[in-house]
């Protein structure tokens, strides 16, 4: 049996993100336990579907000390790491990670890459046209979950890691988030 992680690990499921994040925006409003004992939100809003891509992309990679971590676990793992593939669509602000951000916990989003080590026969932004946020939206035969499930080992390894490290995650110098990091940790 594997060695307790030094730091507590939870795993939450949040609802009404499309409602406008109000699920998470609840869960920091009233956490289980104080807040100053988060110390990072790793976030899986839309995970890979499609297959193995040769890169693990992450939303909020440049932003903070968990992007580090991440971009060292997939490179380690033979993958690139990649930031926003579009960050003027301003994705970072838009899923559950930006509640925990706004109240200064270090956070990153996992994004589902688009460099396909196997060729698809469908184009995927016509899929996600067809089906995204409708009826239709559930769990489909085009669907390839090898790919979430490697992302997700590599995100549980980052989670591991941060959850081992001696410091806790942090945003990066000016970042927008730092002044409440420093205020909700009690740093300077």
């Amino acid at each position: 049996m594997a060695a307790r992680p030094r730091r507590s690990v939870m795993f939450v499921a949040l609802a009404a993100e499309e409602g406008g994040t109000l699920g998470s925006g609840a869960f920091v409003a009233a956490p289980p336990v104080p807040l100053a004992q988060i110390v990072a939100n790793f976030n899986v809003d839309m995970p890979q579907i499609f297959g193995v891509t040769r890169e693990v992309p992450a939303i909020g990679l440049e932003m903070s000390t968990l992007g580090t971590v991440f971009r060292e676990v997939a490179e380690a793992a033979g993958l690139r790491a990649q930031g926003d593939p579009n960050p003027n669509a301003g994705s970072f602000y838009r899923s559950d990670q930006v509640n925990f951000a706004k109240m200064g916990i270090p956070a990153l989003y996992l994004q589902a890459g688009t460099d396909y080590v196997e060729p698809l026969g469908f184009d995927p932004a016509e899929y996600e046209e067809a089906h995204y946020h409708q009826v239709s939206d559930e769990l489909r035969p085009e669907w390839n979950t090898e790919g979430t499930a490697r992302d997700i080992r590599i995100l549980f390894a980052a989670a591991l890691r941060v959850a081992n490290a001696d410091e806790q995650p942090r945003w990066v110098a000016g970042n927008e988030f730092e002044e409440e990091w420093k205020a909700l940790y009690g740093r300077d």
